[in-house]
């Protein structure tokens, strides 16, 4: 498949240039498959997304968990019924391709957003400490998932879109409002709130220049990889980033 140079795979994988990083996924399971033994790699592939469905059964479980919030977890467990249900009754289970992974993946994401605004009562320091390593561990895991997903199944990232979107107006909106509202506090305590802003805006620098870091490696590892692939990518066919931020900026 690589060798292949005619019109049809270019104009393919111009139009779903998403599948370009898929393939190359699938590809090093197939070569995985065959160093291990398997030399029929498309059940190691079945295999594989065996797991990442039954796996995301238990992120929805988790979703629906944090998401009602009930003490006898009945919602929860109705949502991991349905789901089970209709993806295991489903004959798209035995098919490898890009919307079977893209549903696990907005299941990860949606997931980490949950956890992000998991609001936990921290007693001393130490908690608050690994809280924040915690939190920061899993926004580079949601940026740079976001990229993946992207080169994957490009709907994703409307998941991420949309609440980057509220995010964003949630910090322009508190913003305004401690500029709206005085408070009136004393010296001492001015002290504290200004120490504490100084080492929160720290915090803040070194997280933004870790996600661009890290984003941009992921990004050159994926390029690289459909780059070596041999198959030249016609830009002008396929929709842009432009497209999908429309799509998450209205949902």
């Amino acid at each position: 498949m690589t060798n292949n140079t005619d019109k049809i795979m270019h104009g393919y994988y111009s139009r779903y240039a998403n599948n370009l990083f898929l393939t190359y996924i699938f590809l090093n399971i197939y070569k995985l498959s065959k160093v291990i033994g398997i030399y029929n790699g498309y059940f190691l592939l079945l295999f594989i997304q065996s797991i990442i469905f039954s796996v995301g059964g238990y992120l929805i479980y988790k979703i629906a968990d944090m998401y009602f919030k009930e003490r006898y977890k009945i919602y929860s467990v109705c949502t991991w019924i349905i789901y089970m249900t209709i993806v295991g009754l489903s004959p798209h289970i035995v098919l490898t391709y890009s919307d079977g992974i893209g549903m696990f993946l907005s299941l990860v994401l949606t997931y980490i957003i949950f956890k992000l605004e998991d609001r936990k009562i921290l007693k001393n320091k130490k908690e608050i400490i690994r809280n924040r390593i915690l939190k920061t561990i899993l926004i580079l895991f949601f940026t740079n998932l976001t990229i993946i997903s992207y080169y994957i199944k490009p709907q994703i990232i409307i998941v991420s879109i949309a609440y980057g979107i509220i995010k964003l107006t949630n910090i322009i909106l508190s913003i305004i409002k401690k500029y709206i509202i005085k408070l009136k506090t004393i010296n001492s305590k001015k002290i504290i709130n200004n120490k504490n802003k100084i080492q929160t805006n720290i915090y803040y620098i070194i997280i933004i220049l870790l996600i661009v870091l890290t984003g941009y490696m992921t990004y050159t590892y994926i390029r690289k990889a459909n780059n070596s692939m041999g198959i030249n990518v016609d830009k002008k066919k396929r929709f842009n980033i432009t497209h999908y931020a429309m799509l998450g900026w209205n949902t």
